[in-house]
């Protein structure tokens, strides 16, 4: 196991070497009892192949020294590899046991949720019934026969009679938004991450039909449709979300953990767009159905499902859980202002237009997952002698397709608002993902750029991004082959 990376490369040990893993990592992800964060997108293992560059400024791929040499932050050696491995697992350890610190306030208040959503992800993947795009923990999740559950929601009386659908950007939801626009039905969207606002909206008279199957992809809903601003009012007929977890007798529904969904409505029902009487309808696998959703333990802001549609069946829930009347300002902390800048705004106009000022909760609730990277720093002896100055800053990017260039990544960042000295790509290689590297000019808040990036929306694909470790402020560069 401590042979050299030019041993490994001469005896022709690499791809068994990356195979081996990836049955190391796959055995770990069934078996575990934990929230697992492992996925063929996460780039923790060799990649030897020239990363193509693209610098601020320039329109031309520049070539990136060091070629044939993972780049720092990168795994260098294969006892690096298997620090990155060990490193990974004990990670999902932490994960799983998340009602164990109960030092930390609020885990024991939403570990329940956790521990249902981690059975049905690791359900889903362990009866090979999740599809792309992976990894499906910690998201809305993709699934098998996930048209024939669109189909169910396109065959009720309230999606016919609807003339204007709020739908989820998940990829589950793809057909939904297809159909509707086939349909003629004005569709409303969220935006990525609430970037730049809460919505947007698609109009099917203004579109080409040959476009309905693009438009309906999350890329396509970034390229074709008009954003709402904060002061656009209009009414939905219908309310269509992604879940994690449902439970058919009572409608109490679970999503991916981090409130997006719950701000959606809450706008929509601040604005007036939806009232108590609007249809909410979730699309989900069968295997998706649970019945230990404590009712009891829901959050003001959680609500519930009137409909839930499977590949299978139609049930209607007869809920009787309150659906929220707004957003619930006192819950939101300061850290999720800076998450999401569009609640920023939207508080200091409903600030200037009642004049009252909003309470907001206090610090963030820590995470049930300790803040740890997933990429050790690299040790010194791994850092090349000749040396090129790099920013301070930096980002790790993984989870996007294949196909994606050094120049579409940086155009990407640059819509995100931000600033970008150089992108460097690592193509796909055998069964290692596609990973990048974003430099940054330094300055910036860097937690904040990671929150802005991560989750976004780059060819119908929610990338992963966290902070570049290997970018310090001293200088280092790649060793030359």
């Amino acid at each position: 196991m401590a042979m050299s990376m030019s041993k490994i490369l001469r005896t022709g040990c690499l791809r068994r070497l990356v195979d081996l893993s990836f049955q190391f990592l796959h055995a770990s992800r069934i078996q575990s009892r934990s929230h697992i964060y492992y996925s063929p997108c996460t780039p923790s293992l060799l990649h030897t192949q020239a990363p193509v560059s693209y610098y601020a400024g320039s329109s031309e791929p520049v070539p990136t020294l060091g070629a044939g040499l993972s780049s720092p932050g990168l795994l260098a050696s294969q006892p690096y590899n298997g620090e990155a491995l060990r490193f990974s697992v004990a990670r999902a350890d932490d994960a799983a046991n998340a009602a164990q610190f109960p030092g930390v306030a609020g885990n024991e208040a939403d570990a329940w949720k956790w521990k249902i959503r981690k059975r049905v992800w690791d359900t889903l993947m362990a009866e090979d019934l999740a599809r792309e795009p992976y990894p499906i923990h910690n998201r809305i999740p993709n699934f098998f026969d996930a048209d024939s559950a669109s189909n169910k929601v396109v065959s009720l009386p309230e999606f016919e009679a609807a003339s204007a659908l709020k739908v989820s950007s998940d990829i589950g939801q793809k057909q939904i938004r297809y159909l509707a626009l086939r349909g003629g039905k004005v569709l409303v969207t969220p935006q990525p991450r609430l970037q730049s606002g809460f919505f947007s909206v698609l109009e099917p008279e203004t579109l080409d039909p040959k476009l309905y199957q693009e438009v309906a992809t999350a890329a396509g809903v970034a390229k074709y449709a008009r954003h709402l601003g904060l002061g656009a009012r209009f009414k939905v007929d219908l309310v269509i979300v992604g879940s994690v977890a449902v439970d058919p007798s009572t409608g109490a529904r679970l999503g991916e953990g981090e409130g997006l969904t719950d701000l959606e409505y809450g706008f929509l029902r601040l604005i007036g767009a939806i009232d108590d009487s609007t249809v909410i309808v979730t699309s989900v696998h069968d295997k998706q159905l649970v019945n230990d959703i404590p009712v009891g333990k829901l959050a003001v802001h959680d609500f519930p499902v009137d409909v839930i549609c499977t590949p299978t069946q139609i049930i209607r829930t007869n809920t009787t859980i309150a659906k929220p009347k707004g957003i619930f300002w006192e819950m939101l902390s300061p850290e999720k202002f800076v998450q999401f800048r569009i609640l920023q705004e939207l508080r200091r106009r409903i600030e200037q237009d009642t004049g009252q000022r909003l309470m907001v909760g206090g610090g963030e609730r820590p995470s049930l997952i300790p803040e740890r990277s997933i990429f050790p720093q690299p040790s010194p002896a791994l850092r090349p002698n000749s040396v090129q100055p790099f920013p301070k800053q930096g980002l790790f990017i993984w989870c996007f397709d294949d196909l994606v260039t050094p120049e579409e990544l940086k155009t990407h960042l640059d819509k995100l608002g931000i600033s970008v000295v150089k992108v460097d790509v690592f193509p796909k290689k055998g069964p290692v993902p596609a990973m990048a590297r974003a430099l940054l000019p330094g300055g910036e808040d860097i937690d904040r750029l990671v929150a802005i990036v991560d989750k976004s929306d780059l060819r119908g694909q929610l990338i992963r991004c966290q902070v570049d470790k290997a970018y310090e402020p001293q200088t280092y560069g790649r060793r030359m082959r």
